[in-house]
Parts: C-alpha cells; structure tokens; sequence
C-alpha cells in the first residue's frame, strides 16, 4: 500500500494553521547581526542567587551546572562527562520561575550554567543567536 503524500497546497494550509496558532516575530536581521558567532547568554535567579552568562544551548538536551557552581549556590568540552548528580533547582528569567533539573558535572566552563532544550521548551522560549536574544511563545 501507498502512502500518500500531502500535496503543496496542503501544507500551505497547515503552515498557515501554524502561523495563526503560534504568534512570533522577529526583526529582520541587518547585516551587522550576521556577521557575529555569538553564543546566547541570559541572566538568570538560581535558588535566589542572580548568575550572569547562563548560556542557552539549543544543542543541548539537559540543562547542566558545574560543580564550582553547585557550590556556590548550596564537560562542556564536546565529549562525554558523567553527571555527579541531578539539583532541582527554582529558575526565575524574566518573570518567568520554574524548577529545573540541572545535571552535576565536574568541569571549567566559560559560563555559569546551560541551559538546555529541557529548559527551552518548558519555558517555551524562542533562542535567536542571530537577534541575540530570545521571544517567548505566546
């Protein structure tokens, strides 16, 4: 048996669905704005304690705190690191708080903790590194 294939008209439609549902925009970008690598950092309350350089990863799939940091509130290296524990931490950015759980790592990041997709999508934020800056869906 055949599948069948939405025909272009179809998915016209859906994304037009898509667009009606999920109200987003963003400037266009001006040259300038394309021209940077920039990561995209935000500042965030962990636990009541204020962290500037939290990093949103939209590559990664777990929200992950290193262990000088787990320290101070009581490998970001590419390869594998195993996790020294899980915190449930409250995350307040912007006026939006919420638990996490973040994963323990033993490792000497250029930030203060990442934000993963867990984060990303429970927040229902929108990262941009090309706005460098982020939307929340409404």
């Amino acid at each position: 048996m055949e599948e069948s294939k939405p025909k272009s008209n179809e998915i016209d439609m859906i994304l037009e669905e898509v667009d009606k549902r999920v109200n987003i925009t963003f400037d266009k970008p001006t040259p300038e704005m394309t021209k940077h690598l920039e990561s995209l950092y935000v500042k965030a309350q962990i636990n009541g304690k204020t962290l500037a350089k939290v990093f949103v990863d939209g590559g990664a799939s777990f929200s992950i705190m290193p262990l000088t940091m787990f320290r101070k509130i009581e490998s970001f290296t590419g390869g594998a690191t195993a996790a020294l524990g899980v915190l449930v931490a409250k995350i307040t950015i912007g006026p939006k708080t919420m638990y996490l759980a973040f994963f323990i790592v033993d490792a000497k990041p250029t930030y203060s903790v990442l934000l993963g997709r867990d984060w990303i999508h429970a927040s229902q934020f929108l990262p941009s590194t090309l706005h460098h800056f982020g939307r929340k869906i409404r």
